[in-house]
């Protein structure tokens, strides 16, 4: 991941070189947010996507935006800012929605979904699952199979191997007065 996001800023800093904002729009630039994000240094990232975001404003070019919106779902996720995440998310699917660019959707839905799986709403994961579902290509559909798999595991409890997700109630919790 390092060596691909030195090239992306390489191209960043070529479009930014050439004082074009549709070379930006199109560009590598709204790939860095994710780079840095998988990286893990999100409070690199999260300034980076909100950039992307002033320039898909400027240019009149929201199509890359889900890019960085995924980044930022996917870094709120991970700092258990629910609401934030699924205000990210929503965002990135109405752009998916008005423009036909279906492939971030793998990028900002999953978390979406860990996020409902976080709070106990295993309905609505199913539903955010169902909705990347309608615009899967083969190899993403076993990913939503896979992941359906997982939020059933994890309401009933049989997810057992590692952490919990910060505010997921630990079992004991659930069964207390039931």
């Amino acid at each position: 991941l390092a060596g691909s996001l030195a090239t992306l800023e390489d191209g960043v800093a070529h479009a930014r070189a050439a004082h074009d904002d549709a070379l930006l729009a199109g560009g590598p630039v709204f790939r860095v947010p994710l780079v840095l994000t998988w990286l893990g240094r999100f409070d690199e990232a999260e300034p980076r996507a909100h950039e992307c975001s002033d320039i898909a404003d400027r240019t009149q070019y929201p199509l890359e935006l889900g890019l960085p919106l995924a980044a930022l779902t996917q870094i709120a996720v991970a700092r258990g800012q629910y609401d934030e995440a699924e205000q990210h998310a929503h965002r990135a699917l109405l752009l998916q929605r008005l423009s036909g660019y279906h492939w971030a959707a793998g990028l900002f839905l999953p978390p979406l979904a860990c996020a409902h799986v976080a709070r106990g709403q295993f309905a609505q994961a199913r539903e955010v699952l169902a909705t990347w579902a309608e615009t899967a290509d083969a190899l993403e559909q076993a990913s939503v199979d896979l992941f359906s798999r997982w939020v059933t595991a994890c309401e009933r409890h049989l997810a057992v191997l590692g952490a919990p997700l910060p505010g997921l109630p630990r079992s004991e919790e659930r069964r207390v007065g039931t």
